[in-house]
């Protein structure tokens, strides 16, 4: 969740287990742990699902699984669907988290169109060719669905990492307008976005340099725009998080208004933060992503104690409020006292 008062950006958004419940999966306690354990006011889990479609829906009639393998997966799913969701929301509310379902699309989809290679971009079985009628018959599905599972005023879409034909924009606005009916709000990853197409309402996430428009871009075409830059907001577990971003640098010198990019396995960025200083009422904030690249790089307790002081020091960075230590030291040494 973001926080917006007066045209000062304040509040945080901890995403828990962020992409990775298909690649690994959390049991719902340990993510009500995650939830409680940093103590600030405002957070999010967002659930992403498109690595191995770990709550795969039934879907539109014959687009699952066929026979009586098929059959059986949808019941189990159906079951895991039903038992799984309500639980989440669940300990969700007990933290005051607002979750927010994503399923990327049109890249991404490696799990969902395992089954249906008519569907997938040729020779991109992770891609959807949503120019076939069939294949956005197949997407709407998926969508109206998880739209059931996970209430609430955001619907993310992913929309990153493609390289198929068509026309993409069109596709993600049409994924706007299908959401907006249900009255949510699109979210997408800002770099796929090309030209000026994009519908206004649609709140657009930055996170590297490497392509697609600038936070001032998008914020001067009139979007509403969340700092996910890689830096400082990125826990990676594997082979790209060996090195994570320092939150000692972060604490001293970084903003919300300060867009950092890619860090691969570098303490600080390889390029200097993009500082924006207008349309500051546009920034909605920023998150923490954590990224399970490799699911047994870690155990569940080994992640909650990495990211807890990453949670902090955005909790405290996003806030808007004076810092309560004039240096990461003294602030780690004064949570350490109140912390419970």
């Amino acid at each position: 969740m973001h926080g917006e008062s007066g045209g000062v950006v304040v509040g945080v958004a901890a995403f828990v287990g962020m992409g990775e419940y298909g690649r690994r999966l959390f049991a719902v306690q340990q993510a009500g742990d995650a939830f409680g354990q940093a103590g600030e006011v405002l957070k999010r889990l967002l659930v992403r699902d498109g690595q191995a479609q770990r709550a795969d829906p039934a879907g539109p009639a014959g687009l699952q699984g066929r026979g009586k393998l098929g059959a059986a997966r949808r019941r189990v799913i159906r079951d895991a669907r039903i038992a799984v969701a309500p639980r989440i929301l669940a300990v969700a509310r007990r933290y005051h988290v607002h979750v927010i379902g994503e399923l990327d699309m049109p890249g991404h989809m490696q799990a969902a169109l395992a089954a249906h290679p008519e569907l997938q971009v040729a020779g991109r079985p992770d891609e959807l060719d949503f120019t076939k009628p069939a294949a956005r018959a197949f997407a709407r599905g998926l969508i109206l669905e998880y739209l059931k599972l996970f209430p609430g005023r955001y619907w993310h879409a992913g929309a990153d990492e493609f390289a198929g034909p068509g026309d993409f924009i069109g596709f993600v606005n049409w994924i706007d307008r299908l959401v907006r009916r249900h009255g949510r709000t699109l979210r997408v990853w800002h770099d796929g976005i090309t030209g000026t197409s994009l519908r206004r309402d649609v709140v657009v996430e930055w996170w590297a340099e490497h392509a697609g428009p600038s936070p001032r871009e998008l914020l001067a075409a009139g979007h509403r725009v969340l700092n996910a830059g890689w830096w400082p907001t990125y826990y990676a577990v594997g082979p790209l998080g060996q090195v994570k971003p320092s939150m000692k640098v972060a604490y001293d010198s970084w903003q919300v208004n300060a867009f950092g990019g890619l860090a691969i396995n570098t303490p600080t960025p390889a390029n200097p933060p993009q500082v924006v200083r207008r349309h500051l009422d546009r920034i909605l904030g920023s998150e923490l992503h954590v990224w399970n690249d490799d699911p047994t790089g870690e155990t569940a307790t080994e992640t909650a104690r990495g990211i807890a002081p990453r949670l902090r020091v955005l909790a405290q960075k996003t806030w808007g409020t004076k810092p309560p230590a004039q240096t990461y030291a003294g602030f780690v040494a004064l949570w350490n006292r109140v912390r419970p």
